[in-house]
């Protein structure tokens, strides 16, 4: 909620607000109405992951048996990126609004 107060409404979302048409179960409507659209994003967000942890996995296989690097140490390391990455995705999502400003875009 607090992301959406400086960002105004479309006018597709207004035009339905003023005609009272408001769904009552949205995740059930999206799913009957763009089941494909639902699959699509599903697929791709899961691939994001995927992708992710078979990278993470291949290089800690690799670089215990091909540099030998102690698992633990490798551990660790995967360990402390994830918690650095934390803040900074964090970071990503507020700090744009504040030097920008909310409701405008870097390039308009």
């Amino acid at each position: 909620m607090w992301a959406r107060r400086g960002i105004e409404e479309t006018p597709v979302f207004t035009a339905i607000e003023q005609q009272d048409e408001n769904v009552h179960f949205p995740l059930l409507h999206i799913l009957r109405t763009q089941p494909g659209a639902v699959v699509r994003t599903t697929g791709i967000t899961v691939s994001g992951f995927v992708g992710g942890y078979l990278i993470q996995a291949f290089t800690l296989a690799d670089a215990t048996s091909a540099l030998d690097i102690p698992k633990s140490t490798l551990l660790w390391a995967i360990t402390l990126a994830a918690t650095l990455r934390s803040p900074r995705s964090r970071c990503g999502a507020w700090c744009p609004t504040r030097s920008v400003g909310a409701g405008r875009s870097q390039w308009g």
